[in-house]
């Protein structure tokens, strides 16, 4: 694998200057094996070695039977297991301490360590910001989306964080928000609600948006996508995936910060008033004559409704420079998904709900029955069968009862439609509710069963789980993980994001040392929600590391409750009278900002690009696992690689870095031009510079030098 674990690189970095060789006998094999055969690490271990606190040592577990002996030395015991001591060792100490009798084992148990100090590194965003190029393909200063606007939707901003000024700290880069939850400042206003901001003054002065003591949601992703780093003193380690790029921030409505707003106005905040957020950032971008890539770590399942007109409307505000990164979702451990087959009788499931609730979507290619089974293990039974035609003939399709069963009432709302993907196809929505206290799933059991035997029926469960119960239905069926991709992230052109992950042990701001889960590296999060989507698209379409991610955390919420992230605040620091804190949080909201801030790279070196050009670079560069077939619901293409993308972009896009100059030849019919960035432009009328006109084999033809005032 490419990506390794900051503790191997740091101890590879390490070796060269120890006194004495290291008992390799008493390392893993892994760190082993890292320390001698992995010499092309060596230049990321000197970078990496170059940050301060757990960039100067390493936390590993160590076998002994006297922590005395490693306190001796200076390493700090951060938790024990009997003999088994979990310790933070100095880098020059590990030689040393390999060499003494007492200490039987010394293990760095993960491939990579994931926080914003590292992910870079993983997709290898690091190569792209110092301006590397392999195989001929260099780019003068490299990019970090200096010329790109990220644009990002979400809820609850902190806009004082330092992270969202530029690496000197001198000047804000979140240049303009809309806050939809705001007070509209008069009824004039363009805006259909909140109000906007523009320029630093007024971003500043705001401080944060409306909902801001209800989460850290967008202060933390939007700082993965574009944070400086900036701490008030230098650019920390935490920084963004495209550090230097300019900001514009959306304040949508979810569930999450729905208090904020009057539950009169509630029903104004819509899908299409997201659309319209969208559009707001995209019109921004226009306006500074930039391109953009918006993140929506956010999203809801799909339906058969048929909304085409939300897909539709997504994508007509995408094109060239006009991006959007959307979150796969995090119900990849939920079994939801059941399929019945033309031949078999019937299916039976049970329901499961924590929260007494359960909603289903059903897509159907004939007509079926559907009966619900309130069962108990004393045998007694309480059963209500649904007949599709009763139900569509009902007024307006739709069936609501009240069920008492011992004393537990349930409602039903059951309804049916032409589905609006398919003509020659059913949809139904099945909505099951506990009225009162208490989950769906404990006594009485409620079993569903789809009836028609030449009827193909698929069962998605939005809310609840599907399990068998083989005691109480001996055919009942579990369902399967999967198909349950938020949209507008299944959207066609919209890029899904999953998540992968990193095994990995950090210090919180106390000294705490805090242990994270065991996998493989760059296995998909079990969380991580898997494809097809209900039109049958594969999906994600890409995946990048979503857990313990590290990035900034929303000082007026930590004002607010200090405690509540008190275990994942990685450091805590002050700037302008204010406490800070960069913070671990994990999902695909996560994973998301990372995949926004590697196009957002891209579109510095290629404006131009469109989503369908953006999908083509990861289907070509994307880290695949070997023995796995590309695309699938799980990992998409792959894992996002930044710096093998922007070699493609390079190559592939902006056609001057793999073609000679060719002076001598004075005609030939110009398809493209070309700036000496290697950025495709439509014409360089009123430009000043230097250009490449370009025919259409991708022969430079001419230079245009333009040096007159536009």
């Amino acid at each position: 694998m490419k990506v390794v674990s900051i503790a191997l690189i740091l101890l590879l970095n390490a070796i060269p200057v120890f006194s004495q060789k290291a008992d390799y006998s008493k390392l893993s094999p892994s760190l082993r094996r890292m320390a001698i055969g992995q010499a092309r690490n060596v230049s990321k271990a000197k970078e990496l070695n170059e940050g301060k606190g757990s960039g100067k040592c390493v936390v590993a577990f160590v076998r002994c039977g006297d922590t005395d002996v490693l306190e001796s030395e200076g390493c700090r015991v951060l938790e024990s297991l009997d003999d088994i001591h979990i310790a933070r060792i100095p880098l020059s100490k590990l030689s040393a301490l390999s060499l003494l009798p007492e200490i039987k084992r010394i293990e760095a148990g993960s491939p990579c360590k994931v926080t914003m100090d590292t992910t870079g590194y993983v997709v290898r965003a690091d190569k792209v910001h110092e301006g590397r190029g392999e195989n001929g393909l260099t780019n003068a200063g490299g990019y970090t989306g200096r010329n790109v606007i990220v644009g990002v939707q979400d809820i609850c901003f902190d806009l004082t964080h330092p992270t969202f000024r530029t690496t000197d700290g001198k000047s804000c880069r979140i240049k303009a928000l809309w806050d939809q939850l705001a007070e509209k400042d008069s009824e004039d206003s363009p805006l259909p609600v909140g109000r906007q901001y523009l320029g630093q003054e007024d971003i500043l002065a705001l401080q944060h948006t409306r909902d801001c003591l209800l989460g850290v949601h967008g202060t933390h992703t939007s700082a993965i996508a574009a944070g400086s780093g900036w701490d008030g003193r230098t650019c920390s380690r935490y920084r963004g995936i495209a550090p230097d790029a300019d900001i514009c921030l959306v304040c949508n409505y979810s569930g999450d910060n729905k208090d904020v707003v009057d539950e009169e106005d509630r029903l104004l905040y819509s899908d299409a008033m997201d659309i319209l957020g969208f559009k707001y950032i995209f019109d921004y971008a226009d306006r500074q004559g930039k391109p953009c890539v918006i993140n929506f770590s956010e999203g809801r399942y799909e339906d058969f409704y048929g909304e085409t007109m939300y897909y539709e409307a997504v994508e007509k505000l995408l094109g060239p420079g006009r991006i959007i990164c959307a979150s796969a979702g995090n119900d990849g451990r939920s079994r939801t998904y059941l399929r019945k087959n033309k031949g078999e009788d019937h299916l039976s499931t049970f329901i499961h709900s924590w929260w007494g609730e359960e909603t289903m979507f059903l897509r159907a290619d004939a007509r079926f029955r559907l009966s619900l089974d309130f069962i108990y293990y004393n045998g007694d039974r309480v059963t209500m069968t649904y007949d599709f035609d009763n139900v569509l003939n009902a007024e307006d399709s739709i069936v609501v009862d009240t069920i008492e069963v011992k004393g537990t009432r349930f409602q039903v709302l059951y309804c049916v439609y032409p589905s609006g993907l398919d003509a020659d196809e059913w949809g139904a929505e099945f909505y099951l509710t506990r009225l009162g206290e208490g989950s769906i799933g404990a006594e009485p059991h409620v079993l569903l069963t789809l009836n028609g035997k030449e009827t193909e029926i698929d069962v998605y469960s939005v809310r609840g789980e599907l399990k068998a119960n083989k005691t109480l239905c001996a055919d009942s069926k579990t369902a399967e993980t999967g198909h349950l991709i938020l949209f507008p992230g299944a959207s066609k052109n919209v890029i899904c994001v999953g998540s992968t992950t990193y095994t990995r042990t950090l210090l919180n701001h106390e000294g705490k040392a805090i242990s994270f889960r065991t996998d493989v590296e760059g296995e998909k999060s079990d969380f991580s929600s898997m494809g097809p989507t209900i039109q049958g698209f594969i999906k994600p379409d890409v995946v990048a590391p979503g857990e313990n991610i590290v990035s900034a955390n929303s000082s007026f919420y930590l004002e607010k409750f200090p405690e509540s992230h008190a275990d994942v605040d990685v450091e805590r620091f002050v700037y302008e009278g204010r406490t800070y804190a960069w913070t671990a949080l994990t999902g695909t909201s996560m994973s998301t900002p990372v995949v926004t801030g590697v196009i957002a790279l891209w579109l510095d070196a290629c404006p131009t690009l469109t989503p369908e050009q953006v999908l083509q670079v990861i289907q070509n560069t994307s880290q695949r696992k070997p023995g796995m077939d590309y695309p699938n619901n799980d990992y998409g293409w792959g894992e996002i690689d930044a710096k093998a993308g922007l070699d493609y972009v390079l190559s592939e896009y902006c056609g001057i870095t793999d073609v000679a100059l060719r002076e001598d030849v004075r005609s030939g019919k110009v398809k493209y031009y070309y700036d000496i960035n290697g950025r495709r432009i439509r014409s360089v009328e009123g430009l000043r510079g230097i250009f490449f006109a370009v025919d259409e084999r991708g022969v430079v033809r001419k230079v245009v030098r333009n040096f007159s005032q536009p």
